[in-house]
């Protein structure tokens, strides 16, 4: 593993295929979720913290919005695709908020960015491929 300890999280909720449990698949009513913007904290530990607030509303599942460290707003420009955004927090309470949202019957799936990659900072731009040069 890569040593950030994310592969030992301990999981309390099922976790089950793209849209969880039946619950989830019968209402799939989707709460568009902003981890900067939901909670005045605007991290993962505070939004984990209001998924009984979001299951009681009624939704079945939460988009998040991207979480990857990123150089413009919303989580758009992403600079690092696999790393969750450091003011948001650890990839660990990451986990902990998908798992918040799970065990109330919430499912989450993220909305990434592929196409809106940072023209500075994004160490993308330096991969070359397992041979190098292209």
């Amino acid at each position: 593993g890569g040593g950030d300890g994310v592969e030992r999280f301990a999981w309390q909720s099922e976790l089950g295929g793209l849209l969880g449990d039946e619950a989830a698949r019968e209402n799939a009513s989707v709460y568009e979720l902003h981890v900067g913007s939901f909670t005045p904290a605007g991290t993962f530990k505070a939004a984990a913290a209001r998924a009984k607030h979001v299951a009681d509303c009624g939704f079945g599942v939460v988009q998040v919005m991207p979480v990857a460290e990123f150089g413009g707003s919303w989580g758009y420009g992403p600079r690092q695709m696999c790393a969750p955004a450091v003011g948001y927090g650890t990839p660990e309470e990451f986990c902990a908020m998908v798992d918040a949202f799970r065990s109330k019957g919430v499912a989450v799936v993220l909305d990434i960015v592929l196409n809106h990659a940072a023209p500075k900072g994004n160490t993308l731009w330096d991969f070359e491929g397992p041979t190098g040069g292209g």
